[in-house]
């Protein structure tokens, strides 16, 4: 956002990720970004208030944030050389206009079959415990994915961009004027 020319501040909303039964990743995603933007816009109603998630999808279930080495270990071998969809969403909100937008991103990663050594060495440096899937596209991300797919590149890191600035130039928010 900064490197973008947006000014803003962040504030952590207090919502309750629980996934409902029979939701889709994708509905996940957009229902929680909703959420994080409404509990925050409705305390600051006359800004603009933008919310995102990110789930993580292999073979149709959900993969969380793994929480420890061992998991992010496990996680990462049931993936290795497969394909695993993120769905990065997000939802801007103006409350005062009641004005609001939303959408979802997929972006599709496909790993490299990498060796069991290669995933605890990752694991060990990049700690992505607290990443779903235990996956992060930064740091040493790049040696352990073979292929990412998207319509926003910015996607994978959280927060669709392309889509931000978008919805943000509807509300006549545009660094570049």
């Amino acid at each position: 956002m900064t490197d973008a020319g947006y000014t803003f501040i962040t504030v952590d909303p207090v919502v309750d990720e629980s996934v409902i039964e029979d939701e889709t990743p994708a509905a996940v995603a957009v229902r929680l970004a909703r959420a994080k933007a409404k509990n925050i816009a409705l305390l600051h109603a006359d800004q603009v208030v933008i919310g995102g998630d990110q789930v993580a999808e292999y073979d149709g279930r959900i993969v969380g944030k793994p929480g420890t080495e061992q998991r992010a270990i496990g996680q990462l071998k049931q993936i290795r050389g497969h394909t695993i969809a993120f769905h990065s969403a997000v939802a801007v909100i103006q409350e005062r206009t009641n004005r609001a937008f939303e959408a979802v991103v997929m972006t599709r990663v496909k790993l490299r079959n990498l060796t069991d050594g290669e995933i605890e060495h990752y694991v060990e440096y990049d700690k992505p415990l607290d990443c779903a899937g235990a996956l992060r596209s930064e740091s040493r991300g790049p040696l352990v994915i073979e292929q990412i797919h998207s319509d926003d590149p910015y996607a994978l890191l959280g927060l669709p961009m392309l889509t931000v600035a978008k919805f943000l130039r509807q509300l006549g928010i545009n660094p570049l004027r």
